[in-house]
């Protein structure tokens, strides 16, 4: 199991070195951040934008060195509560969330449907209104 020992601004990592954390991040630039990763990308599982998520943090390379224990939980299931929410992004003032992205496959003889969970998409709203303005 990962050390990951808590500094002021930052942590120790499995292999024992310190590391610290993104802390010129500005209010909301991370959901945006994040937004923009599953909206280039099509299609993305939580894992890949935890991923993410610890890239932007902590700056570390997830391609080589994530293991998908010690790099589960954190703050990222959060971010990942108000990503699934329809809200306008204070950061960047587009109405911005993420949906599921399902896939239905027809199997044996045209009646048996059967779904599959692919991942999440971004999905965004020009001119809605979310908040009546007296």
């Amino acid at each position: 199991m990962a050390n990951r020992e808590k500094l002021e601004n930052g942590y120790i990592d499995r292999f024992g070195n310190e590391k610290s954390y993104n802390t010129e991040l500005k209010h909301g630039e991370i959901t945006t951040s994040i937004l923009d990763f599953v909206e280039n990308m099509g299609t993305a599982t939580y894992t890949d934008m935890n991923k993410y998520y610890i890239y932007l943090q902590t700056g570390r390379n997830t391609l080589e060195d994530y293991d998908p224990v010690a790099d589960r939980g954190g703050s990222f299931s959060h971010h990942f509560g108000q990503l699934r929410t329809i809200r306008r992004r204070m950061f960047d003032g587009r109405t911005r969330w993420l949906e599921p992205v399902t896939k239905t496959e027809v199997c044996d003889s045209n009646e048996y449907y059967k779904t599959k969970y692919i991942g999440y998409k971004t999905v965004e709203r020009v001119g809605i209104n979310l908040i009546e303005e007296a």
